[in-house]
This record gives structure tokens, sequence and C-alpha cells, in this order.
């Protein structure tokens, strides 16, 4: 377990390689240019974004302390009740988490268009699952 606390969002950009912030800043300038009303949070160290829960997350291999082993992480929050048409994302042991591994920015703008419709899919789940309440 890392002992650094992360508050602000220039901290955790600056423990990123240059490669991972290219990539970081591409993954959320597509959140936030897609998904209307979204939040950023700092959690866990690294920048999750919200609507009414927890829709995604962004965590490079930069960043030690999360488990991801090489590239950047666009992980998914409930993304076991999403259709993943898109055949982005993997599970792993996680029950509800997925996440999709990218290791470079031309793989990320290969797939932008996939990455947008996955995005906006689990913002539709959060909106419905808030609905329903």
């Amino acid at each position: 377990m890392h002992s650094q606390k992360i508050h602000h969002l220039d901290e955790f950009i600056d423990l990123l390689t240059d490669e991972h912030k290219q990539i970081f800043q591409f993954l959320k300038n597509l959140i936030e240019t897609n998904l209307p009303q979204i939040e950023e949070r700092i959690s866990y160290n690294v920048p999750f974004y919200f609507r009414h829960k927890r829709i995604c997350y962004i965590w490079p291999s930069s960043i030690p302390w999360g488990g991801v082993k090489t590239g950047v992480a666009l992980g998914i929050c409930a993304g076991i009740y999403l259709s993943n048409e898109q055949d982005l994302m993997t599970f792993e042991k996680r029950k509800e988490m997925g996440k999709v591994i990218f290791q470079s920015l031309e793989e990320v703008q290969e797939k932008q268009a996939s990455i947008i419709e996955l995005l906006k899919e689990a913002y539709y789940w959060d909106e419905l699952q808030h609905n329903l309440k």
C-alpha cells in the first residue's frame, strides 16, 4: 500500500510518465466531452468520474499502488451490467468493475468510437439506476 495521499489532480498528473499523461488527457477529454454533468473527484488517489454514483476511473500503471501493471486503465465501475458489445472490457477477478487497458495514445485514438459507446452506456446505466430509486 502506498502512503502518499493525492488531494488534487495536479499532484496526480505530476506522477505520470509523459506517455501516460497524453493517454490520461485524451481519455479525460472523451469523458468530459461525452458525459454531461460529470464530476471528477480524486478517490483511491486517482480520478473517478461521477454522475449519481461512480461511473468510471482512469488508473495509469505509473501510479504504482493500483495493480495496473502496464499502460493506462479505463475502469468502468458497473461494467458487469453493460453489454460490452465493443468487446473492450476485461474483468479479471472483479465482480462488477470492468477495465480496458491502453498501451499507447494511438490505441486509444483507434478505439475512440468504441470507448465513447462504452462510456455512454455506463452513463445511461447510472441514470437508469438513479431513476429507479
